[in-house]
């Protein structure tokens, strides 16, 4: 009875074992199928994008994606929030003087924005002027341009009123030479972005 107990232990270990595998196999068979699945979907994807990419390495897709959105800001026309409005008013009310908002007839968004930088001047207090121009000479850039008496010694009222664009968060060119024979403490023409 001895000499057979070593092969029915065997035995009875490899059903076991069988019995554990098959239980196994049964309880997470749907698991790693629903995992492989889920890899040739992933793997499917990665190839679509790929495709889409041409090839290209995250990095450059998002190069791409930036350019891209660049351009797209430089169609849209731009506007100014009102929390920007606001905060540049606030700047602009501790001092006073007289502005000229110069607009470019040939851009087609300087329009409104000439208008709503004239507003936050005029309701800061500051005397207004809005001329036009057709095509400046020097157009900025930028698409804004400040223009203070002296760029080198700016005074309080000049880095307020730099103070008051930043807060408005478009981008601006800063210009000194404004003729001093005009009775302005500062010109910002707007135009179209370069």
């Amino acid at each position: 009875m001895l000499t057979g107990a070593p092969v029915t232990f065997t035995l009875a270990c490899l059903l076991i074992v069988g019995l554990v595998w098959v239980a196994m196999r049964w309880r997470y068979g749907g698991v790693v199928e629903t995992l492989e699945a889920r890899l040739v979907g992933r793997d499917d994807k990665i190839k679509d994008y790929q495709e889409k990419l041409e090839g290209a390495s995250p990095d450059e897709a998002k190069a791409r994606i930036d350019a891209l959105e660049s351009r797209l800001q430089r169609l849209e026309p731009r506007r100014i929030e009102q929390e920007e409005c606001d905060t540049a008013r606030e700047i602009l009310s501790k001092f006073s003087g007289a502005v000229a908002v110069t607009q470019d007839m040939q851009s087609p968004d300087a329009r409104p924005l000439s208008i709503t930088l004239a507003g936050i001047f005029q309701s800061a207090g500051w005397d207004v002027s809005s001329p036009a121009v057709l095509g400046p000479a020097n157009p900025p850039v930028e698409g804004i341009a400040v223009t203070i008496h002296d760029l080198n010694n700016p005074s309080d009222r000049d880095r307020a009123i730099f103070e008051a664009m930043d807060a408005i968060g478009h981008p601006y060119g800063r210009r000194g030479g404004l003729n001093s024979r005009e009775q302005l403490d500062a010109e910002i023409l707007v135009t179209s972005q370069v």
